[in-house]
């Protein structure tokens, strides 16, 4: 018997799926994402897949060019048959955890731009500016809104080349509305960006020029290749207001794009605009470094303006390390070398960059020869190419401005002419405070404070620098640590070293002290978050508490895609550990900028010193050592009072008495009567050990017990119950003698004869110390050992970690959110108390973060040390712990003791470091 309607239907046949793909390189974009091409039919497309794509028309294959490989994506050039009007990409794509199909289907145009248009262009490349202008006024009252959109955008950007800017903020604007009437989605976009360069860069019109930009968000995500402008442009816009940290970020972000979708000449552009950023950041050698690899790429090409903006920047970032500081140049003495000669020719190269008609640039370049002229001993010249360059551009932007003024300044101290330079710098720092421009206030403040002290005015050249230095409180927070901070900071000394020195010149020693102490707490500023989260209000503490956990979970689950790292291919760990890195840097930045902004309070910008050290402790001495013109300022205080002493520059090849001799021995009073020494090292002295230096025949540390400040405020009293310890041990698996002495430490601890007695101990070791249960041990802990690996990463130290199990690492950022940081602190591991040298304090290496979160001492080496030497100073460490609580006496005995057991070892690693 036949059984109907009992057969199964056919399966249904599974549809692809939506592939993501992104246009690039087209010579414009229409209304529905259409790809309007050129003559040559080029054109690039990001294909979001984890397999190569395959494109087709009509007509049948299409060949592309692989051009860059992402993590997420692929970039191709390709050269569709002219004719034709739908591209087909098909690839293979991740979702739900499997692979499966996708495709994505590019409309294309073919139209041509106008012969006149091009004709313009070629006569503008001349510098034919008024004929290329003429030309396109010709086509700007065409009835067709599109061919009348384009001559009339054109028109508005030959009327920026002659300066004329009021006509050409009108005229884009006239060009954005047929734009939008002819559905021009990237004429629309880029006029609204012409219009927001012209109102920023050349009227610093800042509100209407990002309203320009937020105008044209809709259009943003049918035009890829006008969001990478976009965040360019807005974070030139950033950058010109004063907020560094924000423009830092989005130039990465414009960067990223540009890279992505194959710009390969805003990529460009973006590079030098980075460099520009970290010269104000004192990361010159970095800037340099950019701009050499961009001059390369650039020699012999037709891209004579770019030619001429790299090299006036080149020019001033060597001027900048001619004189080894951002800017620090003294009163216009001329300081020559090398440096200054290969500025010159880099700036009398772009000078003749005679193809590009821009004038700004052109003005640029002669201030930064101006500056070269001066640095050269030739004030005269520097003022002839000074005006030459205000005549070029009128009305320069705020960073122009006010760096023309400052060498005004300069030049009139130069000639002799303080009383001008004075008049100069007031102007100076009126405008800038006005615009709330901490950092160019600094400026004015020091160059007011120059022009001062050359009038013989001491007094109120004194109060000037104090000035400078409050307003450098300001401005350092704009800097991120990781970023910078610490280099911008020491290449700013001049308002604190010029301070420091009248104030021992006028015999105030206790208030040089201050300033000096001040100074280095600056690198530092804005992350105590332990001290700043115990004053929040409830609403604050609720948001704090919030983030930390938002925080937390972030990295919990950073740490769980780490743990199966292990099933993939060495072909796919690559990109996923850097795709993992990204967002660790994302994560920190997030933590950062929340403790900045707590930092901040709701106090005004403060006029006068606003740190406040700890008092010292009957019998405490502190030594402190703050750079001077040549050499440093040496200062020791005590119960008695506060001395001074001049530290001659120390040579590469000084022997260790020779060191002792001039660091030590001008305090020798108050070294042997002290019971206690607190050393306050800036970056240029930080890899000197100092508690080993010869004494009496002895090390130092031998006569006392030898601490290394951060000089931070005591960390506020929490109560945390019984005593507790966590203890880690080799969570990588490869360091046997770490797990032998975590099993070591932990005996002790546990110890019926220890003292203060025995404790609760818990050990993580090997598989177990994974990145959640050290956090969460850590919560807890009043004593945190670390036997493992360790390692100091990235500017100002921010990418140091303490590598966990299962591929975890315990970051910079990790211990900073802390809700409760461990009192005390060991971690043996290579280089963790290590510090930068460019730096007037510490800097935020692994132990210096537990420091900052609240920790009052962390002991640590600070170059690499082996496995068994660091098993041998913790026995001896608890072993002292036994008959004193006190860890910086503990660690003083059990140095002693590995260098009587072997003086040939590199005992002196290990440091005390102390709030």
């Amino acid at each position: 018997m036949l059984a109907l309607g009992c057969r199964r239907p056919p399966p249904a046949v599974a549809r692809p799926l939506a592939l993501a793909v992104e246009m690039s390189g087209c010579a414009a974009v229409a209304r529905g994402r259409v790809c309007v091409v050129s003559d040559d039919g080029t054109l690039r497309l990001l294909v979001h897949a984890v397999r190569d794509a395959a494109f087709t028309s009509d007509d049948g294959p299409i060949v592309a060019d692989p051009l860059a490989t992402f993590d997420d994506a692929r970039l191709y050039r390709l050269h569709p048959p002219r004719g034709t009007q739908k591209v087909r990409v098909a690839a293979r794509v991740e979702a739900d955890g499997s692979i499966a199909d996708a495709e994505a289907t590019v409309d294309i145009r073919w139209d041509p731009a106008p012969k006149w248009y091009a004709e313009a262009r070629a006569l503008a490349n001349q510098g034919k500016s008024d004929e290329a202008l003429a030309l396109v006024r010709e086509h700007a009252g065409s009835s067709d809104d599109g061919e009348a959109a384009i001559a009339i955008g054109q028109a508005a950007r030959f009327e920026i080349m002659r300066n004329h800017v009021d006509e050409s903020v009108k005229l884009f604007r006239e060009a954005i509305a047929k734009d939008r009437r002819a559905g021009r989605v990237s004429g629309t976009v880029d006029d609204a960006i012409g219009l927001a360069f012209a109102l920023s860069q050349r009227s610093f019109r800042y509100a209407e020029a990002r309203a320009a930009l937020d105008s044209v968000q809709d259009l943003l995500g049918d035009y890829p290749d006008g969001r990478a402008l976009e965040v360019y442009h807005r974070a030139q816009i950033v950058s010109e207001t004063g907020n560094r940290r924000e423009a830092l970020r989005q130039f990465h972000d414009a960067y990223r794009l540009a890279t992505r979708l194959g710009m390969t000449r805003l990529a460009r552009v973006v590079r030098t605009m980075t460099a520009s950023q970290l010269d104000r950041f004192g990361r010159l050698e970095e800037a340099l470094a950019i701009r050499r690899a961009l001059d390369r790429e650039l020699e012999g090409g037709p891209e004579a303006c770019d030619r001429l903006a790299l090299r006036s920047g080149m020019g001033f970032g060597l001027l900048l390390l001619s004189i080894g500081v951002g800017g620090n140049v003294g009163v216009g003495v001329g300081v020559g070398g090398d440096r200054v000669r290969e500025a010159t020719e880099v700036l009398e190269r772009a000078r003749g960059e005679t193809a590009c008609a821009e004038s700004y640039l052109h003005a640029v370049t002669l201030g930064n020869l101006a500056f070269a002229k001066l640095l050269g001993g030739r004030p005269d010249d520097a003022a002839s190419l000074l005006a030459a360059a205000r005549a070029r551009v009128p009305e320069a932007p705020l960073s122009e401005s006010f760096f023309w003024l400052d060498l005004d300044g300069r030049i009139a101290l130069a000639r002799g002419d303080a009383a001008r330079a004075l008049a100069i710098y007031d102007q100076m720092d009126r405008r800038a405070a006005a615009a709330l421009l901490s950092g160019y206030e600094w400026s004015a403040l020091a160059g007011r404070g120059r022009a001062l002290e050359a009038l013989g005015r001491k007094r109120d050249a004194l109060v000037a620098y104090e000035a400078a230095e409050g307003r450098l409180d300001d401005a350092s927070l704009a800097i991120p640590i990781g970023e910078g901070r610490a280099r911008f900071l020491v290449e700013r000394e001049q308002s604190a070293t010029s301070g420091i020195a009248l104030l021992v010149s006028s015999g105030k020693k206790a208030d040089a002290l201050l300033w000096a102490r001040r100074g280095r707490h600056r690198v530092l500023a804005g992350l105590e978050a332990s001290r700043r989260v115990a004053r929040l209000g409830a609403g604050d503490r609720a948001r704090w508490d919030d983030a930390a956990f938002r925080y937390a979970r972030e990295r919990a689950a950073i740490d769980e895609e780490a743990a199966r790292d292990w099933k993939l291919a060495i072909a796919e760990l690559g990109p996923v550990q850097g795709e993992r890195r990204s967002r660790e840097v994302a994560l920190r930045a997030a933590l950062e900028e929340l403790l900045s902004v707590l930092a901040s309070g709701d106090q005004a910008r403060p006029s006068a010193p606003t740190f406040a050290p700890a008092p010292l402790e009957p019998g405490e001495l502190i030594l402190l050592f703050h750079a001077a013109a040549l050499g440093w300022t040496g200062i020791a205080a005590d119960a008695s009072g506060v001395t001074t002493f001049r530290v001659p520059p120390l040579g590469p090849a000084a022997s260790p008495d020779e060191i002792a001799r001039d660091l030590l021995a001008p305090a020798r009073a108050q070294i042997d009567r002290a019971s206690r020494l607190r050393l306050l090292l800036p970056g240029g002295l930080a890899q000197v050990d100092v508690h080993a230096l010869p004494w009496n025949g002895a090390p130092l540390m031998a006569r006392l017990p030898v601490e290394y400040g951060l000089d931070l405020a005591p960390a506020p009293d929490v109560a945390t119950g019984e005593p507790h310890a966590l203890v880690v041990g080799d969570p990588r698996r490869d360091l046997p003698e770490a797990r032998g002495e975590a099993h070591a430490v932990v005996d002790a601890l546990t110890s019926a004869r220890s003292s203060p007695g025995a404790v609760a101990v818990t050990l993580l070791e090997e598989g177990a110390a994974t990145h959640a249960a050290v956090v969460d041990g850590l919560t807890s802990a009043s004593l945190f050992h670390y036997a493992g690996h360790a390692t100091y990463e990235g500017e100002d130290g921010w990418d140091s970690t303490l590598p966990l199990a299962a591929n975890g690492r315990l970051l910079v950022s990790d211990v900073l959110a802390l809700r409760h940081a461990p009192a005390q602190v060991v971690l043996s591991g290579c280089s963790a108390a290590h510090s930068a040298s460019a730096s007037p304090g510490d800097t935020l290496g692994i132990a210096q973060a537990f420091l900052v979160a609240g920790s009052e001492v962390v002991v640590a080496p600070t170059r690499a040390v082996s496995d068994a030497l660091s098993a041998r100073f913790a026995r001896a460490l608890y072993e002292a712990l036994r008959t004193t609580p006190d860890l910086v006496r503990a660690t003083r005995d059990a140095q002693l003791h590995l260098r009587e057991q072997d003086p040939t070892s590199d005992w002196a690693n290990f440091r005390a470091l102390h709030r």
